[in-house]
């Protein structure tokens, strides 16, 4: 059987077009999971290397990564293979498969980038002591998941039942609507994500040049917020009609490239360049920093001044005991 005898369906399959966009999807978000598998084993390493021990908000992150794994399988199954090709060279069985795989993957998309947040949040009340900026990331989290829960509903129940994947069915709300608020949303929580750990390194007692090192690592997150907007304009140009799985492509690429850029920059300020400076700053400064800063955010705050007051002692009994011991070899050398 030669090509020519073959439906256009599965002749043209691999052949990138206005029509055939399916091939070029599944390209993409190989490479954007890679790129996130690649960056969470980086941190991963960058720990295991540094002998430090892995916390919560590094559990966080590899949940966040099992559903993207989870979310992008849906796009590289048989029934999201098809997603990007024109409705008239797919039979009704492959377009409603295509849209279940796509009701699917958006579930699994809010809930990779609301644990993702998640992990970073923690992180950040980790490296804080002060009762101010633990205040801020406990509404954030609160938001965070008040806009996850009500995203993940949003898509569940977007079409009536028992087709809720159906969105050719007619029966369903704004979904354009939906979409555009949970983008939203998720620019709003990045700009938080970029905000906090802000507040936390600028009053920090260290060099500039060492401050603008740890918020750089924070502040690649920008690269969501651009991703989500460039998602928005896409979301808004759909349309919902019987060539909906051909024009829809786009949207998913953007949905992959926010996905992706959320677990990457969430692992790039827990990278070793950026970790070590972080350290440096909050475990290696002098005592007479550690003072000031504690002092700076006011003596009533009696968390942060006792995490300040527990460090200095560490480091004065560590002074007194190599004091005691020098003293010690020098009467023996006297003696002698």
């Amino acid at each position: 059987m030669n090509s020519k005898s073959l439906p256009i369906s599965t002749r043209d399959r691999k052949v990138i077009s206005d029509t055939n966009a399916a091939p070029l999807v599944q390209i993409l978000a190989w490479l954007l999971l890679s790129f996130s598998i690649l960056f969470v084993g980086a941190q991963f390493g960058t720990k295991r290397a540094l002998s430090r021990r892995f916390e919560m908000a590094d559990l966080a992150l590899l949940v966040a990564l099992t559903f993207a794994v989870g979310q992008t399988s849906t796009l590289l199954s048989p029934a999201g293979q098809v997603i990007g090709n024109a409705t008239s060279t797919l039979s009704e069985k492959e377009i409603h498969q295509a849209l279940k795989a796509l009701y699917s993957g958006e579930i699994l998309s809010i809930f990779t980038l609301v644990v993702t947040k998640g992990s970073m949040l923690i992180a950040l009340h980790a490296i804080t002591p002060y009762v101010a900026h633990r205040m801020v990331i406990y509404g954030v989290t609160i938001v965070t998941v008040a806009w996850g829960v009500s995203a993940i509903f949003a898509v569940a129940f977007q079409c009536s039942s028992p087709r809720r994947w159906d969105i050719e069915d007619h029966k369903c709300i704004n979904i354009q609507a939906a979409r555009i608020y949970i983008s939203t949303m998720n620019i709003l929580t990045d700009i938080a994500l970029i905000i906090i750990p802000s507040m936390i390194i600028v009053p920090v007692q260290m060099s500039w040049g060492r401050r603008l090192t740890v918020l750089g690592g924070f502040w690649f997150r920008i690269m969501v917020i651009a991703a989500s907007i460039v998602q928005i304009i896409y979301i808004r140009r759909l349309v919902f009609d019987k060539d909906f799985l051909n024009n829809v492509w786009r949207t998913v690429v953007c949905t992959e490239i926010v996905q992706a850029t959320s677990i990457t920059t969430a692992c790039i300020p827990f990278l070793k360049p950026f970790l070590m400076s972080l350290e440096s700053g909050f475990l290696r400064a002098d005592d007479e920093h550690r003072r000031a800063t504690a002092g700076m955010y006011g003596s009533g705050d009696r968390s942060s001044s006792g995490w300040a007051s527990k460090y200095i002692n560490i480091r004065n009994q560590r002074s007194r005991d190599s004091s005691i011991k020098l003293q010690e070899s020098i009467r023996r050398t006297t003696d002698e």
